[in-house]
Order: structure tokens, then sequence, then C-alpha cells
């Protein structure tokens, strides 16, 4: 994380993780349910260290925005799935969260 508190990761079983540095705790945020060549969960810090986006596979095979809140615990799915949504990026400040997306509107 940029504040250097935490280290957010992925393992062979499809799990995203992070470890409080400190404390050695490791918390499990997700697990993708699909072995997929384009490995998904990669995940991306906000700039103040609260947040984890990451990308999840969802039932229907499409790709899904999730962000995680690592001190309430909570994550939120900010696509519909009704399209592929990849390579979330946050902006400089923290306000703002980009991605790529496959719709037709």
């Amino acid at each position: 994380s940029p504040d250097g508190k935490y280290i957010a990761y992925t393992d062979t079983d499809y799990n995203l993780w992070y470890v409080n540095i400190e404390s050695g705790k490791a918390t499990k945020v997700d697990t993708d349910g699909y072995a997929h060549p384009n490995r998904t969960l990669n995940p991306i810090w906000s700039p103040d260290s609260k947040w984890i986006a990451y990308v999840k596979l969802l039932d229907n095979q499409f790709k899904a925005v999730k962000v995680h809140n690592v001190e309430t615990g909570k994550t939120h799915q900010l696509t519909d799935g009704m399209s592929d949504a990849i390579t979330p990026v946050w902006s400089e400040d923290g306000k703002y969260l980009y991605f790529l997306a496959s719709t037709d509107y």
C-alpha cells in the first residue's frame, strides 16, 4: 500500500489477500471461482491506502470492477456485470477510479 502498512497479493488458489505488515495478520478479500488465462484479482491500492480495487470474473463470465475498504472490511461491486470492465486505475488524488469497459450503448 502507498502508506507502507499493507501488502496485497493473490495466491495460486485464486484468492486475493492483504497482510498488515506490523501485525502479520492476513485478511482474505475475495476468491475468483474460475481459472482464467487472463488472471483477474490484480489488486490496485488507492492513494490513501484505504481501498483495494480489483477485477473479478462473475458467474456470467463477464468481469466486474470491485473495491474493498480495508478499514470497514466491506467490498462493493462498482460495475453492473452486464459487460466486461477491466484494468482499474485510481486518479492521483484518489477521487476517481477509471477502468476500461466493453459496452455498446
